[in-house]
Formats: structure tokens, C-alpha cells, sequence
């Protein structure tokens, strides 16, 4: 179970992520001393202004014990590849093959516990936020892009690479033509339901949207959300799911999806808990889960 305390350990987390990064330090990952956000522009500037924050918290608390990283992907996270720390083809041109933990390792040798964003934000809700009442869950975060994690026992499973559930293939009805937005793959998941998705198939924005048009664009977003959750309970059949980013928020969302997933599972498996209202959530930690998962990492690396 990951410790979420750090009680007379000052740790620090970063939550990078493609329009900011979130930097935050103090003894209690839910109640930080200092934050601040730093706009993400290019490796060097971005990184460069998080090792300022960094120095600038250890001259007000004291020495750091352990620094947790939350960063936006794909990313290698795993500490004994040569790599770690590298970016991948992300669609961010300038972040491409950046390593983010060389400019900190080139400041601090304290011990560094680097994961992806997504799963930054899972364990927080896994441990503190819509999840802590349930021994598993699969966080969503619903927003450019689509991202997913797996938390069990409030902790993410080591896998060969960090999942990419918004790449996964869904069930779509026969007569939808929408192509997809993915560069990669098309009519994946997040090709179909990101907010990217929900803006080219409309053409419009939600704020931009009639009444009509909005109550036409949930019904579509709900049933390719639900249709990828419905495969997610499936193939890893998790106690909760909990979405986030701001595409969950979209006024009566939530319902369809439900009705969708509730609809696609009664035949088989037909388990009760697919029905009930707490089987699929909204985020409880109100925008703050990455951040205080970064936090996180950091006592976990404090206590390593």
C-alpha cells in the first residue's frame, strides 16, 4: 500500500503535463506547502523553471527527501532502462526524445520515483479520492487525449510498459462514418471519444453547442465511452471506474455512459454491480489528482 504520510519528510512532486506543470512541496502531499504552475514550453525553459522551484523550496523547508514526477507520455518509466525518463512520440514535436530527469538528477541526487501523469492521478483517487472505499479501480481521464491506469491495493501493478487504454479498439454501430482522430491508429478509443474527437466529429465546442446539438453530441460521447469501458470491464474487471478531465464534466454525460455500460453487460457477464450508480464515478479530488499523486511518488521515494 503506498504511504501517503511523509510526516517530518519534506517531498516534492511534479505533475508534467502538456499545457503546465504543477510543482508542489511540503510534509503533507494533500495539504503542500508551497505550488506553483509553470506554463510547458520547451524542455529546457519548462525544466529549468522546476529546478528553480525546487532550490527555492529547500531554502524555505529544508533538504528534500524524495521527489515524485507525474509526466505526460509516452514515457519510459521503467528506473532500469537506459532510457528512463525519455519521451516518445508524443505530439508535443519539441518534447520528443527530452530526458526529464537528467536536469534534476544534474541538480539533486535525491531519490527520484518517476510514473505517468495518468497514474499519478489513479493512485490519489485510488487512495484519497472516489476510489478508497474499493480495492480496485480503473481511473479515465477524459480530455485532448485518453488515459488510463489500473490501481489494486492502492498500488499500480508494474507492467512491461505503462498502459495505453485510449489506444484500445471499441465496438462502433455500423452506420457511424466519423473517421477518427487519431494520427496513429484512426477510430481508436481516443480517436473516437477525446475531446478532440468530440470537437472534429461537431464541429463545434460545448460551450459553442445548441441545447439540440449538445444533447446529440453526449449521446455519441456516451456511447463510445461507454463502449471502451464496457471492454475495460471485461478484460480487467475492476470494483470502480473513475473518470476525470474535463470532458467527464459535460452536463449528463456520466448517465449515458452508464446506461450504455449497464446496457452492454446485463446479457453476460450480467453482475449486479455493473447497475449500480457507484460502479462508474466522477474524479472526487477536483482537478487535483495528479498533483497530489506526484506527491505521492515523492514519499515513496523518500521512504526507498
Amino acid at each position: 500500500m503506498s504511504d501517503s504520510g511523509g510526516v517530518g519528510r519534506v517531498v516534492a512532486g511534479i505533475e508534467g503535463g502538456g499545457t503546465t506543470f504543477k510543482c508542489a512541496a511540503g510534509r503533507d502531499p494533500l495539504d503542500p506547502d508551497l505550488e506553483t504552475t509553470i506554463p510547458t514550453t520547451d524542455p529546457e525553459t519548462t525544466l529549468t523553471a522546476v529546478a528553480d522551484f525546487l532550490r527555492d523550496a529547500e531554502s524555505r523547508l529544508g533538504p528534500i527527501d524524495g521527489i515524485g514526477v507525474a509526466m505526460f507520455g509516452p514515457i519510459e518509466i521503467r528506473p532500469t532502462n537506459e532510457h528512463c525518463g525519455r519521451i516518445g512520440r508524443t505530439p508535443k514535436l519539441e518534447w520528443r526524445e527530452a530526458n526529464v530527469l537528467e536536469p534534476l538528477r544534474a541538480w539533486t541526487d535525491t531519490t527520484i520515483r518517476l510514473d505517468t501523469d495518468v497514474n499519478g492521478a489513479a493512485l490519489a483517487e485510488s487512495v484519497h479520492g472516489a476510489g478508497s472505499d474499493v480495492e480496485s479501480i480503473i481511473y479515465i481521464t477524459i480530455g485532448t487525449g485518453i488515459g488510463g491506469s489500473y490501481v489494486s491495493g492502492g498500488r499500480v501493478p508494474p507492467a512491461l510498459v505503462h498502459p495505453e487504454m485510449g489506444h484500445i479498439s471499441v465496438r462502433r454501430p455500423p452506420n457511424d462514418e466519423f473517421a477518427g482522430v487519431c494520427p496513429i491508429h484512426g477510430d481508436c478509443w481516443e480517436g473516437l471519444a477525446s475531446g478532440t474527437a468530440l470537437a472534429a466529429r461537431n464541429g463545434l465546442t460545448g460551450a459553442e453547442m445548441t441545447v439540440d446539438q449538445l444533447a446529440a453530441a453526449v449521446a455519441h460521447e456516451g456511447r463510445d465511452l461507454g463502449a471502451g469501458i464496457a471492454e475495460l470491464a471485461l478484460s480487467t474487471a475492476p470494483h470502480r471506474f473513475v473518470l476525470g478531465g474535463g470532458v467527464a464534466q459535460m452536463t449528463g454525460l456520466l448517465d449515458a455512459v452508464r446506461m450504455h455500460v449497464a446496457t452492454a453487460l446485463d446479457a453476460y457477464p450480467g453482475v449486479a454491480a455493473h447497475q449500480s450508480p457507484d460502479y462508474i464515478v466522477t474524479s472526487r479530488l477536483d482537478g487535483r489528482a495528479g498533483i497530489i499523486g506526484a506527491m505521492m511518488l515523492g514519499v515513496e521515494a523518500a521512504l526507498s
